[in-house]
């Protein structure tokens, strides 16, 4: 993997992990920002440490909202 694309998958890992932090308090927002700049594009990176495996199965399956609709709902 080139040194441009290692710090692609960083920022894009560091924007989804401030998207999920916005998101505790206003998911709708956060689910904006998510439409907007990563929507359609972001895969997490192997290299990404603030998600846990069941986040990125339900991520997978149910899309940023509907992954931490379920984390709200799981309490986690």
């Amino acid at each position: 993997m080139s040194d441009n694309q290692q710090e692609k998958h960083f920022f894009e890992d560091s924007l989804f992990m401030l998207l999920k932090v916005i998101g505790n308090k206003d998911i709708r927002y956060a689910n904006q920002l998510y439409k907007k700049y990563l929507k359609g594009r972001y895969i997490p990176s192997p290299y990404q440490n603030h998600s846990t495996r069941p986040y990125l199965m339900l991520y997978k399956l149910l899309g940023f909202k509907g992954a931490e609709m379920a984390r709200r709902v799981l309490g986690k």
